[in-house]
């Protein structure tokens, strides 16, 4: 981690800028690997029955990054992630990049409005086998 021994010769407590630097060097899709795996062992396989939610989050003073998500609903096992680039992109394809990753064969996947796009929803019926439900604004 690059801690080194203080004047004491002690290894002081790693600090939030250390832990920066080792979690830009980790591997996203090795620790995905690894939640997926562990979920696996403790919960068993995610439930085939299930819809899929997928939606989009960014964390409290993250800069603006965003993770997408898909989890089943209700059980909120974790299917898998992506990371939203903050200058170069939205949402959009970076949910169709989540489908080619995911087993959605079968499946309801739910999106919120910002989805509702002729390519999105050729992606996950044609291409994934699933169906959709994609939200849309009421209008009064």
């Amino acid at each position: 981690m690059g801690i080194r021994r203080n004047r004491r010769h002690e290894f002081p407590a790693p600090t939030q800028p250390t832990f920066s630097r080792l979690l830009k060097a980790v591997n996203a899709r090795e620790v995905e690997a690894a939640i997926l795996a562990f979920q696996h062992q403790v919960r068993g396989p995610a439930p085939q029955g299930e819809r899929v939610a997928v939606d989009g989050k960014a964390a409290k003073r993250s800069g603006g990054e965003m993770l997408l998500n898909a989890v089943t609903v209700p059980s909120l096992d974790y299917l898998g992630s992506e990371p939203v680039p903050v200058d170069k992109t939205n949402e959009i394809p970076v949910a169709r990049a989540l489908f080619e990753r995911l087993d959605l064969e079968g499946r309801l996947v739910g999106l919120d409005a910002l989805h509702t796009q002729a390519e999105t929803a050729r992606a996950l019926v044609q291409e994934a086998g699933a169906d959709y439900m994609l939200t849309g604004m009421a209008l009064s």
